[in-house]
């Protein structure tokens, strides 16, 4: 079955009880920063976030991400750390030392290094190798997360008569003596042989 791109979402979202989910304007603003120095995995991953209708940008060094992360603020930025080639976790540290800067960071790797991760702010990881699918899967729940932010329902002007309201019911009930839901005591089944 093949996803809707994220921009297909509807802004406004209510959930009952909860209150609205505001995603503000999902088109304007979507961008995800790429610190990948591996072609092919740079394909993959682009791909995953064209497919989202994202836009993105690549960097190759430190000072480059801190301009674009500056000027542009991404949603998620995706970096990949391999000893051989790319120090990610240098990279994730510079990233985080911008002022009010929050945006999550990915770390593409060989295998997870939670101590290290946690210690230079790696949001979450990214395992090598994976699936085109996946990638795009957790692109969508970290922009999505970014992007998407609650508000408060609204205490409606009744609130005080409705609340006395259930007081009153709880306490007729009460008084009845129908005991109330998922108070009932479960007899035990007997057996029959």
């Amino acid at each position: 079955m093949r996803r809707a791109p994220l921009l297909a979402v509807a802004a406004g979202l209510f959930l009952p009880g909860l209150g609205q989910v505001y995603c503000g304007d999902v088109a304007r603003g979507l961008a995800v920063l790429l610190g990948i120095a591996d072609p092919s995995m740079a394909a993959v991953l682009s791909e995953a976030i064209r497919a989202e209708g994202i836009r993105f940008n690549f960097f190759s060094a430190i000072d480059e991400a801190q301009k674009l992360i500056s000027k542009d603020r991404p949603s998620l930025v995706i970096l990949e750390h391999d000893k051989a080639r790319v120090d990610g976790m240098a990279n994730c540290r510079a990233i985080r030392q911008i002022k009010d800067h929050e945006t999550p960071v990915v770390m593409v790797a060989a295998q997870e290094d939670p101590g290290v991760g946690a210690a230079t702010g790696v949001s979450d990881w990214l395992i090598k190798p994976f699936t085109s699918s996946y990638a795009r899967t957790k692109i969508r729940a970290w922009v999505l997360r970014t992007e998407c932010h609650w508000i408060r329902a609204t205490i409606p002007d009744d609130e005080e008569r409705r609340i006395a309201a259930l007081r009153a019911l709880r306490a007729a009930f009460r008084h009845r003596g129908i005991p109330r839901p998922g108070t009932l005591r479960r007899r035990p089944l007997r057996t029959v042989m």
